[in-house]
């Protein structure tokens, strides 16, 4: 039999939802969800409608010298050369801009594989990545104007299929391939940032790019990552959220009879919202709609929903199907009503 006390639970947190694809939905924290699409960015503290930030190429400064076109990077001139049997990187002497002179070698011989490079980076405070579609390479030093630079061993994990699928973003440089999204260092170490979203459907090798005020990279169309909240946001379709899966306490069947969710209209429209149900995994309940107003529009309003015929389970999943563009949710929670030792699953 159900006992008498009802214990209120956070689904969501106050945060905006960071997207978490490669742990079990009941593993999650608050503050993640399993599935998250097409949400802002820039609603910090809230779950609310959004679109992909705009997104910039890296500003890479050139000049032609008899036809031949150089990157200028750390007061001198660079450029690819896969002409011949040897890919090698070309640099110039520092200043000279109408002419290109070299100094020492004037190269820097990447011979570990016959791969073209695809592209030279700059980032850390004087570093130069060099990128291959099978590994690269780490120029360090190279900001020397003695040319003094120190090109590291060949790394494996370094590779990219195409030149966009690199970019510095605040002196880090990012790449992306088919196994995720990864930073690179100075010192030649390799970290995956996208684990926690491994195996999501719009985290492919795509051009990347950066919204600089937002710090966010940009993965193609699809996909974002949030550099500073270490979060990623999926745009590949339209809106939807879908919650943590709650637990019963101590493993044990529970019901949810009530949703209660708090939440901000920024305008004086009528705001509504749409979402379903799951106990287990036996399907999403038929979709509940409610309106919502408020008399201030910069107060925090809620909303206490009643949830019939819900069913008991040793698991709950709710998800939002469809929001208005003036709501934003704050934070959700759903009242429980346990069961005692023994009570029959319905």
């Amino acid at each position: 039999m159900p006992v008498g006390t009802k214990n209120k639970r956070i689904i969501l947190t106050e945060g905006t939802p960071a997207l978490v694809t490669n742990l079990p939905a009941m593993a999650l924290k608050e503050d993640q969800s399993p599935s998250v699409t097409g949400i802002s960015t820039t609603a910090e503290g809230f779950l609310q409608k959004g679109s992909i930030p705009a997104g910039t190429a890296n500003v890479v400064k050139q000049y032609t010298i008899s036809t031949v076109v150089y990157d200028w990077f750390f007061n001198r001139l660079w450029r690819i050369d896969n002409s011949g049997t040897t890919p090698k990187v070309v640099y110039g002497a520092p200043e000279y801009t109408a002419t290109y002179y070299r100094q020492g070698t004037g190269e820097v011989e990447c011979r570990d594989t016959t791969a073209n490079i695809l592209k030279i980076l700059p980032f850390g405070s004087g570093s130069i990545a060099v990128f291959k579609s099978d590994g690269g390479y780490i120029i360090n030093n190279a900001n020397s104007q003695a040319g003094n630079f120190q090109r590291g061993d060949f790394i494996q994990e370094m590779k990219i299929s195409t030149a966009t699928h690199a970019i510095e973003l605040d002196e880090v440089c990012y790449f992306v391939n088919t196994q995720g999204l990864f930073t690179v260092k100075p010192d030649g170490s390799i970290e995956e940032i996208s684990f926690l979203v491994r195996g999501a459907t719009r985290l492919v090798a795509a051009a990347l790019s950066a919204n600089y005020a937002q710090k966010i990279v940009r993965i193609g169309t699809g996909m974002a990552y949030d550099v500073e909240r270490e979060r990623f946001y999926d745009y590949g379709v339209a809106f939807a959220f879908t919650s943590r899966r709650l637990a019963g306490d101590n493993d044990e069947s529970f019901s949810v009879n009530r949703a209660i969710f708090e939440y901000d209209l920024s305008d004086a429209s009528l705001g509504e919202i749409q979402f379903q149900t799951q106990v287990e995994a036996r399907g999403w309940s038929q979709t509940i709609t409610k309106s919502m107003r408020s008399t201030d529009t910069k107060g925090n309003q809620n909303i206490d929903v009643s949830l019939e015929k819900v069913g008991t389970g040793m698991s709950f999943q709710l998800r939002i199907v469809s929001m208005s563009a003036n709501m934003k949710i704050k934070r959700i929670y759903v009242a429980q009503e346990g069961l005692t030792t023994g009570s029959r699953r319905s």
